[in-house]
């Protein structure tokens, strides 16, 4: 993630709205399985990018992860956000 990404996403976690906290809950849920999800002084982070877990969450950027597993979550979000914009 670049600079920007990891800042807005740490933004947004502190005050998301209804879209980004859905994002977020399915974004964890996948995360809760994965075989890249370590805890470092008891806090989960991705160990495919060292990411802390509670805020790469909430990026901004579709298809934020790594090893690719929250492809069909983000699909569906921001295809979803899209069209709401064109609105």
């Amino acid at each position: 993630m670049k600079i920007a990404e990891i800042i807005n996403a740490w933004i947004i976690s502190f005050n998301p709205n209804e879209e980004q906290k859905t994002l977020a809950l399915n974004r964890a849920n996948i995360c809760d399985t994965c075989e890249y999800k370590k805890y470092v002084i008891k806090k989960p982070i991705c160990s495919a990018c060292g990411c802390p877990l509670s805020k790469k969450i909430f990026s901004e950027k579709q298809n934020a992860c790594p090893k690719g597993k929250w492809d069909d979550v983000d699909f569906k979000y921001f295809s979803e956000n899209k069209q709401k914009n064109i609105i």
